[in-house]
């Protein structure tokens, strides 16, 4: 292994402490508790980062190494795997503690406010940066490549019976945090799915928070009847997987979502959100308004006309660039 790799696992390895999963539960039709979870520090989960990616690293360079022996001796290769599945299994088990950890660690927030009934819908968002597994998008080679890619507390989410669906978009602020995976946060400003609105009940709510240097648009979509079934999935904000509450917090996931991240422009994502709120579908919630105030009035709304790309982003080692384009 590489001296510099050496170092880094060696140097945050030691961090890695056992940890309670939390266990599973099905979410009631009404709102729940709060969640008592301890979120974690700015120290704690930039030490608990390094040692995951310092560890992913170091899986990654194992398997290189293992599949260049087998190349270029298969005998001493084939002698070696039960060492290197040994190996690999533990690195695994590793890995996985370290996203229990994270998972356990993603603040809780007052992320919007329903249309229906009122009440104020907390979501897990990691708001330090967009090197957190919150924000993961795709899965690759440094990961387990099977399961949903984001990493979200969902059964401490307290959500209404409303709630159906978070989408969302980004501004990317001048720099980005390196890190080995791929962030595709949506477009620069927020959209509409039009789509969607072909359930009447569909109703959406716009918002705007800080994630580190960035802006972020959570776009939640709310409905007053469920369930809510559709030709297409629709990917989760920022996720690979489709991921829907239906009746009674009911979750349904979808692979392959349809607007997952690929090469091509979507048709029926609508940048014009005025039509929309005057139409009474698209509602919104003022920039810093801590009391997330529901506006429905074109007049004020922040998130008229933005500047930016109309074309959903890729972030990957500190680099951001249009999905489907040249990275830059």
């Amino acid at each position: 292994m590489r001296k510099w790799l050496q170092a880094l696992v060696d140097h945050f390895l030691p961090a890695i402490t056992p940890v309670q999963e939390t266990p599973a539960g099905r979410a009631p039709a009404m709102l729940p508790a709060m969640s008592t979870q301890q979120a974690f520090t700015v120290t704690e989960r930039t030490q608990l980062l390094q040692t995951l990616f310092a560890l992913l690293w170091q899986r990654n360079e194992w398997n290189y190494e293992q599949c260049q022996l087998q190349y270029r001796d298969p005998v001493e290769g084939n002698a070696r795997l039960a060492n290197y599945w040994k190996q690999d299994l533990a690195m695994t088990r590793q890995i996985n503690q370290l996203e229990h950890q994270y998972e356990a660690g993603v603040p809780i927030i007052p992320l919007s406010r329903c249309p229906y009934c009122q009440a104020i819908n907390y979501h897990s968002f990691d708001a330090y940066d967009l090197d957190g597994l919150w924000w993961r998008s795709v899965l690759g080679f440094l990961d387990d490549g099977v399961g949903e890619s984001a990493v979200r507390p969902r059964e401490q989410h307290r959500l209404c019976p409303h709630f159906w669906m978070l989408s969302g978009a980004l501004t990317p602020g001048e720099s980005f945090t390196v890190a080995p995976m791929m962030v595709t946060p949506g477009p620069d400003v927020p959209f509409v799915v039009t789509s969607l609105f072909q359930h009447s009940s569909i109703r959406v709510v716009i918002s705007s928070l800080k994630v580190g240097v960035h802006t972020a648009y959570p776009i939640a979509y709310y409905s007053e009847t469920k369930p809510v079934d559709l030709a297409y999935p629709v990917a989760e904000w920022a996720n690979n997987y489709a991921i829907w509450v239906q009746e009674n917090g009911r979750i349904q996931q979808g692979l392959h979502a349809h607007y997952s991240p690929a090469p091509y422009q979507f048709w029926d994502e609508d940048f014009e959100l005025a039509p929309w709120i005057e139409g009474g579908q698209v509602y919104w919630i003022g920039s810093g308004d801590e009391s997330l105030t529901l506006q429905q009035r074109t007049e004020g709304c922040p998130y008229l006309n933005l500047p930016g790309r109309r074309k959903r982003l890729a972030i990957h080692q500190g680099k951001c660039w249009v999905w489907g384009e040249d990275e830059s």
